[in-house]
């Protein structure tokens, strides 16, 4: 039997417009499960410290830093590029169990706990709280500390922490060019350069604070708890999404803070600063 021509041309237009609702669709799904991680407030954070100038730096260069750093290092942005970055990577049933794992019982504990220990608005209160507790802790730490390890592994959070130190750490290099501040840094390469030969010193000193950040954020779990939850994020769907979130991360900040540093370098050069 053939169809009326308004129906067929109906059924052409869903047809056409399927694919693109089907999507809007997974990207709203992947969205909700990275907030349901508390992806948006470490998101915010990582915001609000690349916006921040550093305190030592003078007056006119902490102006110059707001300015050019306005408008990046977007924590919508980070959110939106991780939520694209998802897609095809997990199946239907690895969303679902992923969302029932996280929304309830340990999962919803711990993303609560994560969430709580990165609040930026609350940041100074935190900082003063965790160096407190870890000043606190005895000698019995030692048998907590492979666990937290453990944890930081499947976290992939050295990485991700050592990507954030060095790009920060390069626009503030650039600010401090920008002022003359360090003697036989003139440029860009310079700065990459000398980043590159002190990577192995950040990174021991980034590994000590990842599990500095473990002990007080996860201190009021048991180690049994510690131990099924570091299980969990070993799953592959987990370990693909800390991978997608690690990478936006990383692709946002790595971009902005060339630019930021550019940005400083360049008024310095024009003698505005």
């Amino acid at each position: 039997m053939k169809l009326p021509a308004r129906i067929t041309f109906f059924l052409g237009a869903i047809l056409l417009v399927w694919p693109a609702l089907a999507h809007a669709q997974d990207l709203e799904q992947s969205r909700a499960l990275l907030r349901l991680i508390g992806y948006d407030v470490a998101a915010r954070q990582i915001e609000t410290e690349f916006r921040n100038p550093p305190d030592r730096f003078p007056p006119e260069m902490r102006a110059a830093w707001r300015s050019a750093a306005e408008g990046r290092f977007r924590a919508e942005e980070i959110l939106e590029t991780a939520a694209l970055g998802m897609e095809n990577r997990l199946e239907p049933d690895e969303f679902t169990a992923l969302e029932a794992y996280l929304g309830d019982g340990l999962g919803a504990r711990v993303t609560a706990l994560e969430t709580a220990a990165q609040d930026p608005d609350d940041a100074a209160r935190i900082e003063a709280e965790k160096q407190a507790y870890l000043e606190s802790l005895g000698s019995d730490f030692a048998a907590r500390f492979d666990l937290l390890k453990e944890c930081a592994q499947a976290l992939q959070m050295v990485e991700t922490s050592l990507a954030l130190v060095l790009n920060v750490s390069y626009s503030i290099s650039s600010g401090m060019v920008a002022t003359g501040e360090v003697p036989g840094l003139t440029d860009e390469q310079d700065i990459l350069e000398t980043l590159a030969m002190q990577e192995p010193q950040i990174r021991a000193v980034v590994e000590r604070n990842v599990i500095g950040t473990l002990a007080y954020t996860y201190r009021d779990l048991t180690d049994k708890e510690l131990r099924a939850y570091t299980g969990f994020l070993q799953t592959e769907p987990a370990r693909a999404i800390y991978s997608v979130m690690e990478r936006a991360i990383e692709q946002v900040v790595r971009r902005d803070s060339r630019a930021l540093g550019r940005d400083l370098i360049r008024l310095s050069r024009a003698e505005r600063l």
